[in-house]
């Protein structure tokens, strides 16, 4: 009888605990997190600026990444080149997976604005836009422009679980 008691105890207390434990977000990584282990893995990125949702003016300053409508975006980190290059990494965490593919067209345009920008400003950064990749997973959407690409792309992949 003593046993079962003790069971039923603690299986109450381990109830409470979980109920008290704050929740991750609901999918997807934590933006901020997955952008620092991507730039951290791109090691060929000069120094970087960045600015993120948790920012005081975060809302404010992400039409500089993207034009999606902000009320989609559950947070956002973009770090971007501070010599005026064109090295970018950032990566958005929606609230819906199904505005994907939206936020993925919002950030290929960010790009061909960026290449016509270069085009003009800066002409041999152009080859290095033209190789950005905007990838996707799940409520997950992320831009990387850099010289090596690859262990960005595997940074994000990772962090979202694929």
């Amino acid at each position: 009888m003593m046993k079962r008691r003790g069971i039923g105890a603690a299986a109450a207390l381990m109830m409470l605990l979980a109920a008290c434990t704050p929740a991750k977000p609901a999918g997807g990584a934590d933006p901020i997190e997955l952008g620092q282990a991507m730039v951290q893995a791109a090691a060929d990125l000069p120094g970087m600026s960045v600015m993120t949702s948790a920012d005081e003016r975060g809302e404010e300053l992400f039409p500089y990444l993207s034009d999606l409508d902000y009320g989609k975006v559950d947070g956002y980190y973009f770090a971007y080149a501070e010599a005026g290059t064109a090295e970018e990494i950032a990566v958005i965490r929606l609230k819906d997976p199904a505005d994907a593919e939206e936020a993925k067209a919002s950030l290929t345009r960010h790009v061909r604005d960026r290449q016509g920008i270069f085009e003009v400003y800066d002409p041999a950064q152009v080859v290095l836009v033209k190789q950005a990749q905007v990838l996707t997973s799940g409520v997950m959407v992320a831009l990387v422009i850099c010289g090596e690409p690859g262990p960005a792309e595997t940074a994000f992949r990772q962090g979202c679980g694929a």
